[in-house]
């Protein structure tokens, strides 16, 4: 047993020393200057992702494309507060200046929600060659999850998974990435998500918020892992400065 949890624990700090090479970027001092100055509704927080597991041998390198950046969505006519969470499969794009080399074969399946500040998906943002669909039952749990503690409980209806066709996740290249839009509970606002994450980082307990995900298709073997979000090391507050993303589909969630 103890080996089982030390393998985990040298995967994950080899995940990170991964994450951390791929997000130097060399202008950093000075984005964070720039940026700093930005109203709080324009800015991002970036995140990594750390393996539960290692069936494919390759999660700890595979770690190290992936991330979710966690955006404020702004407030709908009705007063409520949206934030959306953009997953990327491809060397901590957008912000990375140095990303993997030759990136790993491996496609994005599944996203999975244990509830904090959230009340529900509003609605899906898809980059060309990205389509999930509803979650199909018995798909929602994220595999690896209950080894965690507190274990990994996906909200109900707080997970999306990749269409039918294999081609369809979020594969590694920058072009490609999926956006879930979520409105937020009792006038929860950017920075109340922001503390629910901080607290799932620190105890996973009532009030946290945590996000895993299911990655598909890995390398030649094709085999699949599971991630859980880990903070980015030495992440800073990022600017959204009105990036603009051709090819986008939007589209309500029911």
């Amino acid at each position: 047993m103890v080996d089982v949890f030390e393998s985990r624990f040298e995967r994950a700090n080899m995940a990170i020393a991964h994450t951390t090479r791929y997000c130097r970027n060399p202008l950093g001092v000075v984005l964070f200057v720039f940026l700093s100055l930005l109203p709080a509704v324009a800015r991002a927080d970036l995140y990594g992702f750390a393996p539960l597991s290692n069936n494919s041998g390759q999660s700890a390198e595979l770690a190290a494309q992936l991330c979710v950046e966690v955006t404020d969505y702004g407030t709908k006519s009705d007063g409520t507060n949206q934030v959306l969470f953009t997953f990327y499969n491809n060397g901590m794009d957008p912000y990375t200046v140095d990303p993997p080399d030759l990136p790993i074969a491996s496609r994005i399946a599944r996203v999975f929600f244990d509830d904090g500040t959230l009340l529900g998906i509003s609605k899906l943002i898809e980059s060309a060659g990205v389509d999930f669909e509803d979650p199909v039952p018995g798909e929602e749990t994220l595999p690896g999850g209950a080894t965690l503690v507190p274990p990994f409980v996906t909200t109900k209806g707080f997970s999306a998974r990749k269409n039918g066709v294999a081609t369809y996740g979020v594969d590694p290249t920058p072009a490609e990435h999926l956006g879930v839009v979520f409105d937020l509970i009792h006038d929860k606002t950017f920075a109340d998500v922001l503390d629910a994450i901080s607290l799932g980082f620190a105890t996973g307990g009532e009030g946290s918020l945590r996000i895993g995900i299911h990655v598909t298709g890995i390398g030649t073997s094709g085999d699949s892992d599971a991630f859980i979000m880990v903070p980015t090391p030495a992440a800073i507050l990022l600017g959204m400065l009105g990036m603009a993303v051709a090819g986008l589909k939007l589209r309500k969630f029911a």
